[in-house]
């Protein structure tokens, strides 16, 4: 299993790798995709702004996952309200928007169950 805040980037043939090695408290760009990434292209290469979608080449990140078929792991992230839970074979995205009034989520791996709880508010204004 790989826990990333946001996504991967699918130049990194090792994640684990990639991200292993940064300083967080430096401004790097493998550091900015692991936390904020939400769509790419095939290079990694991300849109100036990702609402309203952007259009081609840039895709969703977890559409390049699993980078190739020997790749078993699953990939658990957050970070992208808009786009809800999101449950594929080895994609688990976590955020249902619990700061904006949704819910929060977790997935129990060992059972590959969703648990949920409903906001009790409103956390923030959602800008829509």
């Amino acid at each position: 299993m790989i826990c990333v805040h946001a996504g991967l980037d699918p130049r990194w043939e090792d994640p684990v790798g990639a991200l292993t090695r940064l300083d967080p408290l430096r401004d790097e760009p493998d550091l900015s995709f692991a936390i904020s990434a939400r769509y790419c292209d095939a290079r990694g290469a991300r849109p100036g702004r990702d609402w309203p979608a952007p259009p081609a080449p840039f895709r969703p990140w977890h559409e390049f996952w699993p980078p190739n078929a020997s790749e078993k792991r699953t990939v658990v992230y957050g970070h992208w309200a808009r786009a809800g839970l999101l449950l594929r074979p080895q994609l688990r995205g976590l955020d249902s928007g619990c700061v904006w009034g949704g819910k929060l989520s977790a997935w129990i791996a060992e059972e590959d169950r969703i648990v949920q709880v409903p906001a009790a508010r409103a956390y923030s204004d959602y800008d829509g």
